[in-house]
């Protein structure tokens, strides 16, 4: 939850092109978690893999005009957006790993099920109490005909 708060926030305030390159980090979390939570080991090639990905992310966000070898790094705590999508990297880095582990010791389609429906029970008050005018104008004609494609293939993503 506040990760998907974070993530939805640093994409409203920051662009796309600054903040999404920070998710590439993820798998280097993972693989740190993954070793604990999971016990699982990356083959060499996945950790060579793993840096390319990161040294990527790190061009795309270093300022070619400036050539400030620390220009991404210091994007990272002085841009508001870029610092929340690096604590989405975190909670997914974790999360990923104790996903792994719960559908271990269940079956992948309890596991999304469940998952959903809490999301579901948790989110719907909260989008109320929060804003109790824009949630009833959801329900209206021409919002469900704009949410309803968006919620149709976010439901093919979970």
């Amino acid at each position: 939850m506040i990760a998907l708060i974070l993530y939805t926030n640093s994409i409203k305030i920051t662009p796309l092109s600054l903040s999404l390159p920070i998710l590439a980090f993820t798998p280097g979390i993972i693989l740190i978690t993954s070793i604990f939570i999971n016990h699982e080991l990356p083959s060499i090639v996945g950790i060579l893999g793993l840096i390319l990905i990161i040294i990527g992310s790190y061009l795309l966000n270093f300022d070619y005009l400036d050539k400030d070898l620390l220009f991404p790094f210091k994007q990272l705590v002085k841009n508001k957006g870029i610092l929340m999508m690096f604590g989405v990297t975190v909670i997914w880095g974790f999360n990923n790993s104790i996903h792994r582990f719960a559908i271990s010791l269940s079956n992948p389609w309890f596991y999304t099920s469940f998952g959903a429906l809490i999301l579901a029970i948790i989110f719907t008050p909260i989008a109320y109490l929060s804003s109790p005018k824009e949630f009833k104008s959801i329900f209206k004609r021409k919002s469900l005909l704009i949410l309803m494609p968006i919620g149709i293939l976010d439901g093919a993503m979970v």
